[in-house]
């Protein structure tokens, strides 16, 4: 189970999970994407916000919105704005 809140977040704190950057870099129209989204973001600012998850040992793990994360990234960004998921332990 998870809840979730929306913050402003350092950008440089949020870790990606190794598969889903392999996967992404591998796609031979990835940095185009990021380059078109940044355009965007630059004229309309973000109108969606990432989602990460707030895991137990205190790290933050992109879960949604890589194409995003990267090109805020590339436009110089400290802060992003984020979707929290608190992940909680349930017991049985």
């Amino acid at each position: 189970m998870s809840k979730e809140k929306t913050i402003r977040f350092p950008i440089d704190s949020i870790r990606l999970y190794e598969d889903i950057l392999q996967k992404q870099q591998a796609d031979p129209c990835h940095m185009e994407r990021v380059k078109v989204l940044a355009e965007d973001i630059s004229k309309n600012g973000l109108q969606k916000p990432i989602v990460v998850l707030h895991l137990q040992n205190g790290e933050y793990k992109l879960m949604e919105g890589y194409h995003r994360y990267m090109a805020c990234k590339s436009l110089g960004w400290k802060e992003i704005e984020c979707s929290v998921k608190e992940s909680i332990r349930v017991m049985f």
